[in-house]
């Protein structure tokens, strides 16, 4: 499965934290089981179309984006 859009919109999200440090100060680091921003959730859930998935390829979408949030934020 391709996580490339997974992964993009994690670093976007990480970027824009790290351009305003007052809402980063609200964040860190996510791990599995971390709540996903509800617009990215939904951004994925579209995308991906969660309902005709697989809970693994669910999981390796959302681990994805928690690995590309990871990277990118500097909180």
């Amino acid at each position: 499965m391709n996580t490339e859009f997974a992964a993009s919109i994690a670093r976007e999200f990480a970027e824009y934290l790290n351009s305003h440090p007052e809402e980063a100060k609200n964040w860190g680091p996510l791990e599995r089981g971390s709540d996903i921003p509800e617009c990215d959730h939904i951004s994925l859930r579209n995308h991906y179309l969660y309902s005709k998935r697989e809970p693994r390829e669910i999981d390796e979408v959302e681990r994805a984006y928690i690995a590309a949030f990871n990277a990118a934020f500097a909180g």
